[in-house]
């Protein structure tokens, strides 16, 4: 007799912990991939406050990266990231390779806020064994859940020569597709 009203016991609550697990929202994962394209962004040495037309920036290059990751509620994610980076006045290509923590909390109807931060590794292209640590800190607008206008700063852990280490400031675009 015992034995039966422990094992009904036991089915009770196997069901019923069964019940609660269904009831609980599970977070949504959300497999994604990520394309970035900025222009990085360089003082102009021939700047003329007084000059009409004249520019404080010039643009200095190109850079493209393509990433992959997980977010969950589409609120925060990891992602593994790859692309190169081209800097037009320094003659410089670099391949970064870094993985990145996304952040993108929700500020309107479809208005998302876009925080990024990468480190890696960087790798300059025929620049013998010029590589270093790479950082990539991105603050933009995420529009829909899909394109984002942002500002990007990435640092380079190198020298290019014995007084200019390597990193830019850039304009960019990014879409994201979940």
């Amino acid at each position: 007799m015992m034995s039966k009203l422990i094992w009904s016991f036991f089915i009770l609550l196997v069901f019923n912990l069964n019940a609660q697990e269904n009831t609980l929202p599970k977070p949504k994962k959300h497999s994604f991939n990520q394309i970035d394209i900025t222009v990085p962004l360089e003082t102009n040495p021939y700047y003329d406050p007084f000059e009409k037309g004249s520019t404080f920036f010039t643009p200095n290059g190109l850079s493209v990266n393509f990433g992959h990751g997980i977010s969950f509620n589409k609120t925060i994610g990891i992602s593994i990231n790859a692309g190169l980076d081209w800097k037009g006045i320094n003659k410089l290509v670099v391949a970064p390779i870094y993985t990145s923590l996304i952040f993108t909390p929700k500020i309107g109807k479809d208005v998302r806020l876009h925080l990024q931060t990468g480190y890696g590794k960087a790798f300059a292209i025929g620049r013998s064994s010029l590589n270093g640590e790479f950082k990539n800190y991105k603050i933009g607008l995420l529009f829909n859940n899909y394109f984002s206008l942002h500002i990007d700063a990435r640092l380079y852990n190198f020298y290019l020569n014995p007084e200019y280490k390597v990193g830019s400031i850039s304009l960019g675009a990014s879409i994201i597709m979940f």
